[in-house]
């Protein structure tokens, strides 16, 4: 039960602070250049004042704070060796990346139309 709460907090913090990071970012530069916009407005043709809103920046904050917490969460669960929590942190981080990009890059485009 404790490892839950844990996860949680994490969560909570790594969403908090990426999305302060996206006002800050938004505020600081004016050309608001962000890798995981971009992707999504190539590959899925989603117009870029569609991504330019808030309501973006705030599932890409969730987005990330899913895929950290449960990468987290897959590394330590499974075992305990190092090297093998490594390879599993990185192999499951890539896969979910690419599989949380494309599911919200269709619900995107579905909204576009």
């Amino acid at each position: 039960m404790l490892e839950i709460y844990i996860y949680l907090i994490i969560f909570i913090v790594v969403f908090l602070l990426r999305y302060i990071l996206f006002i800050l970012g938004k505020k600081k530069r004016k050309l608001n250049f962000n890798l995981e916009k971009k992707y999504l407005e190539n590959k899925f043709d989603i117009s870029k004042y569609k991504l330019s809103s808030n309501y973006i920046n705030f599932v890409l904050s969730l987005n990330d704070a899913f895929i950290i917490t449960v990468t987290l969460a897959l590394t330590f669960m499974i075992t305990n060796k190092m090297v093998l929590q490594l390879l599993i942190g990185v192999v499951s981080m890539m896969a979910l990346i690419f599989i949380t990009n494309e599911i919200i890059g269709n619900i995107l485009k579905g909204k576009d139309k």
